[in-house]
């Protein structure tokens, strides 16, 4: 049952975690982004693990892991790309003080309106996105601190998203 899948989540962490994220770091060249990915890969795990065959786990486990890196390397990219064309519009607009301060305006409205989202998330959802958003710490940590599965706090994170998701939809329409 649902136990057993998060202690089998918690025992393959266990075995694999370290040889994954030596992995990915050779993949990514960048631990931030390695441990995102490995995260990911146990995410998908807890969402897809029941449908892999014992003979098959590791392989697949690895096949995840290089997906979820390719994943995190197509997004840094991104987010490289957006940063420079940012760089480069302000350069060309020649922008003035008072746009850069409706922006900080807007930035503190949308962090007002997310942090009221999270009040309305049940305490126990509330510790983890604090945790992971806020203080930046892996879920492996913060299953630590809390003393719970790995596979617990990784569904509690993941239902928490689906509800900001939908809190914010609502707020932001």
């Amino acid at each position: 049952s649902k136990q057993i899948a998060n202690l089998a989540i918690e025992a393959a962490y266990q075995q694999h975690s370290a040889a994954l994220m030596r992995f990915l770091t050779g993949i990514l060249k960048n631990e931030a982004a390695a441990a995102d990915a490995l995260q990911w890969t146990f995410v998908q795990l807890l969402e897809k693990g029941h449908d892999v065959s014992v003979d098959s786990f590791k392989s697949w486990l690895y096949r995840v892991a290089f997906n979820a890196a390719m994943n995190q390397r197509r997004r840094i990219a991104l987010e490289n790309r957006s940063v420079e064309q940012i760089a480069i519009w302000r350069q060309r607009s020649g922008r003035d003080p008072s746009t850069d301060q409706q922006l900080r305006l807007v930035d503190n409205e949308l962090q007002e309106t997310l942090r009221i989202a999270i009040e309305q998330l049940p305490i126990a959802q509330q510790q983890i996105v604090i945790a992971r958003i806020v203080h930046e710490k892996k879920f492996a940590e913060i299953a630590e601190e809390l003393n719970l599965p790995l596979g617990t706090v990784l569904t509690r994170m993941r239902t928490a998203l689906a509800k900001l998701k939908q809190l914010l939809n609502r707020e932001l329409t």
